[in-house]
């Protein structure tokens, strides 16, 4: 996405004291050695049940995109992730035992040997930026720039026992080619290899750690080192026509004792060995290896991270000897043969840098328990036979790891050539979808978009199926469904895209030079739902979909088309396509494709493109994109920025290019932007990536700004260029919670973002920069190669304020009490997301809860837990109530206390505890909810008063049945209090029925919460002053915004200019009819006084809203400007030529009661003027203008000095001017 946008700027010429943004950050990359091998396969087709083609491939979950663009990374991690070796199950020759991928090699174990295949970086560097090449890749050939270092132990046991240690949580799986019988599934992984007795008394092991590989010889106590001889040969990666070159292998020792060995490639380099002995009898003796950069710093201190440690031990001399036959063995001059030694020659390699060629991953999911699944491609550093049989220059993977951060699967995709993924989605049972492109020779078509869906263990395919034409076809985005169909976007070039249902498709044809589409696959992979082109006669493409629970799919995008399908669209005009140039798009397709919902440009004169789309609950669509529409400027007066709302955060371009936000309300004829924004500074700023919760939009891309707007920022300023950024913006759209900037020295950018249920969120993208920000990372250091992956989690801790605690008076048992309340209040700047309600404690069995907190609560607002104990037993009892989430201090604890007492003659009940009243409209009465007041005692009680108490009482109505004092409530008696809800004003009211009586724990109460919907009215400002204004003309306009901060839809009746002036002001508004919650619009007044003096009137707009209308005051001063020239002639004595007067005066005065401007003074024939009038004068004031004559020829001159001005008395004054030259 980066070198797209970047080709397109060039094109334009870039508990309370915790904020939300003292967050945390969780960051890894996902080194390149995550790529999966390459070899000789078909691509692979669709497993049972029967996807769309029968003649279907591949389950690849690749996405293409032009150039080398990185898209989406890893999840959440919170441990290091280890090297780790599978065990070969068929995906390697049967020679191979187990097989490991690092940074920069591939590892094979065989029994006699261990061969390691190394990349030529500058080979890595040409093909990762030349994709093409890689997608044309001839299956079978061998794979230009590898090399192979073959390490056999000479004179070594032929046949050591082979055993694997320490089995990993997550498997491999590998769909490769369209042959179900050359799928290998559900591979164990482990952490270490262990060969026994390679040479008497001597074990050799494999395993790794923080990516690296390391080797052990474990030398028992009393075993001879000397029998230990490494053989090295070279080749290239033409396994089965390798000739042993050992005799002509270049290798010699330098002079610090280092073993250098020259490959056709580069160097490989045996670093000086360590020799120590422990201190402790009982270990073992170990010959330790490490893969490092020979640009790492020699070790001096031994194999910090080998099976044992020199901390204790004692170094000894030692170092390699190179004989005669090419071999190398150990010399160690002196040791203690009933101890064990550890020789350390640790391996580094000049020419095998980083990672093997360009591995990317591009898109991201998170499922409800924060499990994050990452897709994307892997080009390939695997020799041709040997290795494992993959696919072609780029097989796609797909990635599940678990919350903690460890891997659950990683399962490879792919046929013999290149396969892209684009897009994942993820389901309720953990299922992952992609979409994307694919290039192996063995689809039927030049390329075609694909589906693939995993199983919940990533271990099989549930369905795999083309989608496309006989051109070019893209799948760019996938979203799912609740019922686990899937909506796919992207883009085609085919004429014969199926198009479904055929009869009645939504739009059948393609109408230009290609068009986005959009289709759904029922959940079974089995049948198109529809199928449909999207777009008009000129260039369009999808980038983004988002599906809600009814299967309503809304896409983004781009379009150079004027006619594009637009409907109920606030911006029914594209802004740019007349010069084929893109605007943004966003369109809703209902349910089962049958209709636009509706659809809409969103730019302005210059480029603009979606590139991403969320939904929230209610349904309104929040897009983000890049945008280069500035408005007019001095080279195109009439271009059109970029359409912005009132109020928003930043309502002008800054920089070349910026991001855009924007929220569109929910479809119907009601559309309109809600918010609408730019996003951006002094350069370049893409939004790639947006997600959205409780109506705050998470968005992130990438920045070359310098003064990227910062938050309470995790990183402030920019390291490299560009950088990736995150920005979290607030509902209205008009502030920004957090934003910030992350990475390195060079260039970092970020493509997608995920949120889980916690608010957590995780976004991913590429960089190369060696020092990109890492914590907790599973990659801590930059593998190297064109880019690496990355994945950060940046966590959102709200901030929670809670009432509390909460102490019960003496309660008889059994018996339940009133309730009493805990508010939960978010006092923060993040969503509070709330996972759990629950009691804990000894005796939370006395203790339960009743709550309307739902799944979170919005930043500002709060919600109740209403707490009612019933004693199981007589005395003092406990419990505490806890609250998790992504609160600060989660689980948030209140403590709950109350004594337990044997039942006494007067004890009353009331039931139920709390009532939760559904959402009410302002101003209306609701349905009465029932009150049972039970005396459950053995003695009649007696009640003093019912009533409704608290902060707003008015808005709850109760009557009751019951006897009041000197009546009584006999025992088992029972009464009714009805309450109804009439709310005054929105949101959320509270108050409590109280019953005071004589019996134990009096007073007794309900709780009592609803909340009121309705539209709560701002004009702003309250007042508009016009400066004075000449009568008969009319000023600017001032501008007056209106917003609905309520809850309910703003019904408008009208807005109209009223008072005893009114004639003298006007106004003009896209107010419309109905403004949705969250919504504002403008109305813009002007002032054209018809008199003198001071006038005054008021906008005044009539609603539905509490009051019924609300007014803005107007105010402003008519004037008249009154000009005069005295004298108004002058004569001047005869003057010789070429000589100049004596200046003569004219006054001009200003005798009306406004500002008298001037536009110009002028005169001719020889005469000339000054003045210290300037550009105005004031009421009651006056210039003066002085006049002199310069002949330049013999006889009379006559002229008119000429004031021209905006007097009510006529726009010019005179003076006659008279004079003779001599």
């Amino acid at each position: 996405m980066f070198s797209e946008r970047f080709a397109a700027a060039h094109r334009s010429i870039s508990r309370t004291l915790i904020s939300c943004a003292a967050l945390g950050i969780v960051m890894w990359t996902q080194p390149s050695g995550a790529s999966p091998p390459s070899g000789r396969e078909q691509p692979h087709p669709a497993a049972s049940p029967p996807a769309l083609h029968e003649d279907l491939a591949l389950g690849t979950a690749s996405l293409a995109r032009p150039g080398p663009t990185l898209d989406a990374g890893l999840a959440a991690v919170y441990a290091r992730v280890p090297l780790s070796f599978e065990a070969n199950h068929g995906q390697a020759e049967p020679k191979v035992k187990f097989l490991a991928r690092g940074r920069g090699y591939t590892l094979l174990l065989t029994p006699t040997e261990a061969v390691l295949s190394l990349r030529d970086p500058g080979v890595r560097e040409r093909k990762s930026r030349n994709p093409e090449r890689a997608a044309t890749h001839d299956a079978g050939q061998s794979v230009d720039g590898l090399a192979l270092v073959h390490m056999k132990l000479a004179g070594g046991n032929p046949t050591p026992e082979v055993l694997a240690q320490d089995r990993q949580p997550g498997i491999a799986n590998y769909f490769i080619g369209n042959d179900p019988t050359r799928w290998h599934t559900k591979i164990p992984t482990y952490a270490k290899v262990w060969y026994r007795n390679v040479y008497p008394g001597v074990d050799l092991v494999y395993y790794g750690k923080q990516g690296e590989l390391e080797y052990d010889f474990v030398v028992q106590p009393g075993a001879d080192p000397k029998a230990i001889a490494l053989e090295i040969e070279t080749g290239n990666s033409k396994f089965e026509t390798r000739q042993p070159r050992i005799k002509n292998l270049k290798s010699k020792i330098d002079a610090n004792g280092n073993l250098v060995i020259q490959t056709d490639a580069g160097e490989v380099r045996f670093n000086k060995p360590t020799v120590y002995q422990p201190t402790e009898r009982s270990q073992s003796s170990v010959v330790s290896s490490q893969l490092k950069s020979a640009t790492d710093n020699p070790r001096t201190t031994g194999p910090a991270n080998s099976l044992f440690t020199i901390h204790n031990s004692q170094l000894l001399a030692g170092r390699y000897v190179l004989t005669a036959d090419n071999r190398i063995h150990f010399e160690i001059l002196s040791y203690d043969k009933t101890k064990p030694l550890i020789i350390d020659p640790a391996l580094s390699y000049s020419t095998y840098l980083g990672g093997p060629n360009l591995d990317q991953a591009n898109a991201i999911a998170v499922d409800g328990a924060g499990d994050a699944y990452v897709a994307g491609f892997a080009s390939s550093s695997f020799p041709t036979t040997l290795g494992p049989a993959y696919g072609g220059g780029f097989d796609a993977f797909v990635t599940k790891f678990n919350a903690s951060g460890s891997v659950v699967y990683a399962t490879y995709l792919g046929g013999e050539s290149t396969d892209h993924v684009l897009g994942i989605a993820v389901d309720a049972a953990g299922s992952a979808y992609v979409t994307g492109q694919t290039y192996s020779s063995a689809f039927p078509t030049i390329s075609d978009a694909f589906v693939t869906k995993l199983s919940p263990d990533g271990s099989s395919l549930a369905y795999s199926t083309y989608i496309g034409g006989s051109g070019i076809d893209e799948g760019r985005a996938i979203a799912v469904d609740p019922l686990g169909n899937a909506y796919i976007a992207g883009k085609t070039y085919s004429t014969d895209f199926p198009a479904f249902p055929f009869l009645t498709p939504l739009q059948g044809a393609n109408k230009g030079n290609g068009d986005a589409f959009v289709a759904e696959l029922n959940a079974s992979g089995s049948s198109l739902v529809y199928s449909t082109y999207l777009g008009g006669s000129d260039a369009d493409q999808a980038n983004g979909i988002a599906v809600d629970a009814l299967g309503n799919a809304s896409v983004t995008g781009s379009t150079s088309s004027s006619d594009f399908p637009v409907l109920n669209a606030p911006l029914g005009v594209c802004g740019s396509c007349a010069s084929k140039i893109n605007d943004a798009f966003v369109t809703e397709i209902g349910v089962n494709g049958s209709t636009l919902v509706y659809s809409t440009f969103l730019g302005g004169s210059d480029d603009d493109q979606g590139t991403a789309i969320a939904l929230d609950t209610t349904g309104n669509a929040y897009v983000t994109g890049s945008t280069f529409s500035s408005g007019p400027t001095n080279t195109c007066p009439t271009c059109t920025p970029f359409p912005t709302t009132p109020g928003a955060f930043q309502t002008s371009l800054v920089g070349g290019g910026s991001a855009f936000v924007a929220k569109i309300s929910a479809g119907g004829g009601g559309l309109s932007l809600l918010y609408s924004t730019y996003l951006g500074a002094d350069n370049y700023t893409y939004g790639q990536g947006i997600a959205v919760l409780l109506g705050n939009a998470y968005v992130t891309g990438v920045t070359g700004a310098n003064t990227f707007p910062a938050a309470s920022p995790i990183q402030a300023a920019k390291a490299g260029f560009p950088d990736a950024f995150l920005t979290q913006l607030d509902p209205t759209g008009t502030s920004l919670s957090f934003s910030t900037y992350l990475g390195g020295s060079s260039l970092d950018e970020a493509n997608g973002i995920a949120l889980d249920p916690l608010a957590n969120a995780y976004v991913t993208g590429d960089t190369n920069s060696t020092n990109f920000p890492a914590m907790n990372a599973s990659q801590g250091t930059y593998g190297g190669g064109d880019a690496d992956a990355f994945v950060a989690k940046v966590l959102f801790p709200a901030t929670v304020t809670l009432s509390g605690p909460l102490n019960f008076n003496n309660q008889p048992v059994g018996v339940p009490s009133s309730a009493q309340a805990v508010t939960v209040t978010n006092t923060g700047t993040a969503p509070l997301s709330i996972s759990n309600i629950t009691i804990s404690g000894s005796s939370s069995s006395s203790f339960s809860q009743l709550n309307d907190c739902g799944s979170g609560v919005p930043v500002g607002l709060s919600c109740m837990i209403s707490v009612t104990y019933t004693p199981t037993a007589a005395g003092e009892q406990s419990a505490t109530l806890q609250i998790s989430g992504n609160g600060t201090d989660s689980p948030e604890n209140v403590s709950l206390s109350g004594t337990g007492i044997q039942s006494g003659t007067l004890e009353v009940s009331l039931s139920p505890p709390a009532i939760f009243f559904a959402d009410q409209q302002v101003s209306t009465a609701s349905a009465a909810q029932s009150i049972t007041v039970s005396n459950v005692g053995t003695g009649s009680v007696t009640i003093s008063s019912i009533g409704v108490t608290g902060a707003n009482a008015g808005d709850f109505g109760s009557t009751h049945n019951c006897p009041l004092s000197p009546l009584t409530l006999a025992p088992q008696g029972t009464c009714t209090i009805s309450v109804a809800f009439y709310p005054t004003a929105a949101f959320v009211r509270n108050a409590t029925v109280r019953v005071i009586d004589n019996a134990i724990g009096s007073p007794h109460t309900v709780i009592l919460t609803g909340t009121g919907k309705g539209p709560v009215v701002s004009l702003s400002p309250g007042a508009v002053n016009f400066k004075d204004q000449i009568v008969g003309t009319t000023s600017g306009a001032e501008t007056v915004r209106m917003a609905n901060h309520g809850n309910a839809t703003l019904i408008i009746t009208s807005i109209a200019v009223t008072g005893t002036n009114s004639a003298s002001f006007a106004q003009s508004n896209n107010c419309g009819n109905a403004l949705p919650p969250g919504a504002r619009c403008t109305i813009n007044v002007t002032f054209a006084p018809i008199a003198l003096g001071d006038l005054a009137a008021q906008v005044t707009t009539t609603h539905n809203a509490t009051g019924g209308y609300r007014t803005v005051k107007l105010d402003g001063t008519g004037v008249q400007p009154v000009a005069s020239l005295s004298p108004v002639s002058l004569s001047f004595l005869a003057q010789p030529v070429n000589t100049t007067s004596a200046p003569q005066t004219v006054t001009l005065s200003n005798t009306g009661t406004g500002t008298l401007t001037l536009s110009g003074i002028t005169l001719g024939g020889g005469f000339a003027q000054t003045n210290n009038c300037g550009g105005s004068v004031a009421p009651k004031k006056r210039c003066t203008i002085s006049v002199t004559f310069t002949p330049t020829a013999v006889g009379p001159s006559v002229s008119t000095l000429v004031v021209t001005d905006n007097s009510v008395s006529g726009s010019t004054q005179t003076v006659s001017l008279t004079a003779t030259g001599l």
